[in-house]
């Protein structure tokens, strides 16, 4: 499916724990690029670039695999990928999940009291309220030219891929970490049972 599996990295241990792994790890990302206020597009056009310069190389598609996402299964990129190639017209594909709470119950703060973000759907049902969903941060599939032309993530067409409940798991904190590692172990425990990793 894929003709490079590239780790990104600033830290050499997780460099060569990929190489370990089968997947390449050809430089190390400067100074710039590990900060915590650089964005995904950047590091993705850094070894875009990095490919056309060193190894004479371009790429039509980039997925982008977020660590922070383990949940994600092979059988998830694949299905991706065929919903991709099944709409030639897409630009774009990002794995989304439902809100668990909608935004229309969003609440403010002011002055120490609640006051409703939007007071039209504060009240409402969730069967009233329209479906909305979120990036989950599992798959990102973009085009690599509009990437190197630095087009934000929804310009062009963008198509979802929808994830089960559970699979865009965001391990931001150690108890995310520990959530994560119980649905995989109860995933290894009931096979047959759907705990939102595939």
């Amino acid at each position: 499916m894929f003709a490079v599996i590239l780790v990104s990295t600033d830290d050499p241990a997780i460099a060569q724990l990929a190489i370990d792994s089968g997947a390449v790890a050809p430089f190390l990302r400067g100074e710039e690029l590990t900060r915590d206020t650089v964005e995904v597009p950047e590091v993705i056009r850094h070894a875009l670039n990095w490919y056309v310069q060193n190894q004479h190389q371009h790429f039509d598609w980039v997925c982008v695999l977020q660590p922070t996402s383990p949940l994600r299964t092979a059988q998830h990129l694949v299905e991706s990928r065929h919903l991709l190639q099944s709409d030639p017209a897409a630009d774009s594909l990002i794995s989304i999940t439902r809100y668990h709470h909608h935004p229309g119950w969003a609440l403010r703060i002011e002055a120490g009291v609640v006051i409703p973000d939007n007071p039209a759907t504060a009240s409402a049902s969730r069967q009233h309220l329209p479906p909305l969903f979120h990036p989950d941060g599992a798959i990102y599939w973009q085009k690599a030219s509009r990437v190197l032309a630095e087009a934000t993530t929804y310009s062009g067409r963008v198509i979802p891929y929808y994830t089960p409940p559970g699979v865009g798991l965001d391990v931001d904190y150690p108890e995310d970490l520990e959530l994560a590692e119980w649905l995989m172990n109860r995933s290894r425990e009931y096979p047959r049972q759907d705990f939102g990793i595939g």
